[in-house]
């Protein structure tokens, strides 16, 4: 184990970033690593408690595969998304095309994206602000002010007080150290608040959340007895206004 401390931490470009959701999006064994799958029908049933979405245009800000959006075009919600992986982007079409209620997925190579200014009534951002890095932090948060249209909601979801380094890995190729679902940050109540806040929003509400697979089933209960039990940490769930 000589030098195992001081193997240097991976630096996160656009590239490698996208080189890791490329494979963890094209495979199927992975697909239930995305929170968006495994919690897609808790998610809605949230999001449906919380934003209006009759007449309605949602568009889902990273939205990986398209699992939410799936969810959403299901229940003939008008939808879009937005996403950085040309490859994943791809494969949420693929599955999604045939739905009448889906819009499509934009890639957006750089900030801001394609979409008008005032595009959505709701923006979701679904475990997507603990992958940012320093220098697209503040762009996405202000690309989630832009899209919105005036009162808009934006409904997003983060791990709540993450210890990065217990899922920290090393590379037995190069020796870096990565996170192995490249989180770069942890957020709490109080600094996510205070970020959105920064960046125009008025927020509506704030919480703890347990997500559960099958919210209204008794496996649903027993996942969440198990959760707390275990020591799984609730997400933190955002809801602001334009």
């Amino acid at each position: 184990m000589s030098g195992s401390l001081d193997r240097p931490e991976i630096e996160w470009t656009a590239d490698r970033i996208a080189r890791l959701w490329d494979y963890y999006g094209a495979r199927e064994a992975h697909r239930d690593a995305f929170f968006s799958r495994r919690y897609q029908r808790h998610i809605y049933k949230l999001i449906r408690q919380r934003i209006p979405l009759r007449g309605a245009h949602i568009l889902d800000y990273g939205c990986g595969p398209g699992f939410i959006l799936e969810e959403l075009a299901r229940h003939n919600v008008t939808c879009s998304g937005l996403e950085f992986s040309t490859k994943t982007a791809e494969e949420a079409t693929r599955r999604l095309g045939g739905l009448g209620s889906f819009r499509g997925v934009v890639v957006a190579d750089s900030l801001p994206s394609r979409f008008e200014a005032g595009s959505f009534d709701a923006v979701l951002c679904i475990e997507v602000i603990e992958h940012l890095t320093d220098d697209r932090l503040d762009p996405t948060l202000q690309e989630l002010h832009r899209l919105l249209r005036p009162g808009g909601t934006v409904y997003l979801s983060t791990p709540n007080q993450e210890n990065l380094d217990t899922e920290k890995v090393a590379c037995p190729n190069c020796g870096s150290i990565f996170h192995r679902w490249q989180h770069v940050r942890s957020w709490s109540l109080a600094t996510l608040q205070a970020a959105m806040e920064a960046q125009g929003f008025t927020t509506r509400s704030l919480w703890e959340m347990l997500f559960v697979q099958n919210p209204r089933s008794l496996l649903g209960l027993a996942q969440g007895i198990y959760s707390m039990v275990s020591g799984y940490r609730p997400h933190l769930v955002y809801v602001g206004v334009k």
